[in-house]
């Protein structure tokens, strides 16, 4: 039985593993798995807030905000500037709990995607720098311009002209304190299905334009290995049994022998629909209509298959067996794998 992922802190402080065994198709003991739920549901609820702040960020980011002469609308933009920077942070921290306490090794994926998050809260720290010294402008020109006569209003053309070297040198600051082009490779939910609970999306960032975060990645890698592994094995059994096939009809093959095939068949096709529907369960990679049409047609094939193995024994039960039922079926049969 394999062992709980939690670590414990022993009495020196170092970290060991729980030793307690881990219940199947669970992440954790008994002890620890409320913890471990409590940290993934924080985990997933600041994510969501994330990405909720990220399309707020990056719309402020791609327009130029010093087109904005309201102060009160450039202090917005700093207030939620500063609440992605913070919303960043305890993400970050969060995760970090949650695999230090979770998992047995680093994995060097996971300190990717948090040096990712990092450097994107560095960035937006000093664009938040920048919408801040352009609202302090702005309110600086309001006092000036409620305190101004009749003929210092003369030189509002001026004023404009000092607008304009102040946006030159804001857009110079955000040449110099970081590049908002980063943003272009933005962080997406990932796309997988936890494989203990495939009502829940795993909370994990994925780095566009990968649909899956690092570990899911693995899973799907793995995963996509043995379903092409299933497919050709039913590919091998359907040949198999269309050779048996030819044999039985030149004589040169028992109804033992077709028999024996078509069981192998139907075992085959068996493995591929489980793997097919846990495959698309977990990772939902092709579109709903494209996965029901798949597992349709292995179906119709598996009910085909199973009509024939019934013939088979039917037809092996009679006393006198002339075998015509048994090509009729297995002719109905191949040539419909694909």
């Amino acid at each position: 039985m394999q062992q709980c992922l939690a670590q414990t802190s022993g009495e020196n402080g170092q970290q060991t593993r729980c030793t307690k065994p881990l219940p199947p198709g669970k992440p954790c003991c008994e002890e620890h798995s409320a913890e471990f739920w409590r940290q993934m549901d924080a985990y997933r609820k600041v994510y969501e807030e994330l990405c909720t702040l990220e399309k707020l960020v990056e719309g402020i980011f791609t327009s130029s905000f010093t087109l904005s002469r309201n102060p009160e609308e450039v202090g917005k933009m700093v207030e939620t500037v500063n609440a992605y920077t913070e919303c960043i942070q305890r993400a970050v921290v969060g995760w970090h709990e949650h695999t230090s306490q979770f998992f047995v090794e680093p994995d060097p994926a996971f300190a990717e995607c948090l040096k990712a998050l990092r450097h994107k809260r560095t960035v937006a720290l000093a664009i938040a720098a920048n919408i801040e010294d352009w609202k302090q402008h702005l309110l600086m020109l309001e006092e000036q311009r409620m305190r101004q006569t009749p003929e210092e209003r003369a030189q509002e053309v001026a004023s404009q002209r000092q607008v304009q070297q102040v946006q030159v040198q804001v857009n110079q600051r955000i040449r110099e304190r970081g590049n908002t082009s980063t943003y272009d490779v933005v962080m997406t939910r990932c796309a997988a299905h936890l494989a203990y609970d495939e009502q829940t999306r795993c909370a994990t960032p994925a780095r566009k334009p990968e649909r899956f975060c690092p570990v899911h990645r693995e899973e799907h890698r793995l995963a996509s290995l043995k379903l092409d592994q299933v497919m050709q094995a039913a590919e091998e059994s359907h040949a198999r049994t269309d050779a048996t096939m030819n044999n039985f009809r030149s004589g040169r093959a028992r109804t033992t022998d077709v028999t024996a095939n078509v069981r192998s068949y139907l075992a085959a096709l068996d493995e591929e629909l489980q793997v097919v529907e846990v495959h698309q369960q977990l990772f939902q990679f092709k579109p709903a209509a494209e996965h029901a049409e798949k597992v349709d047609h292995l179906r119709s094939q598996r009910e085909l298959v199973k009509q024939v193995l019934d013939s088979t024994i039917a037809e092996e039960e009679k006393d006198e067996f002339s075998g015509e039922v048994l090509l009729v079926s297995i002719l109905g049969m191949v040539g419909r794998r694909t």
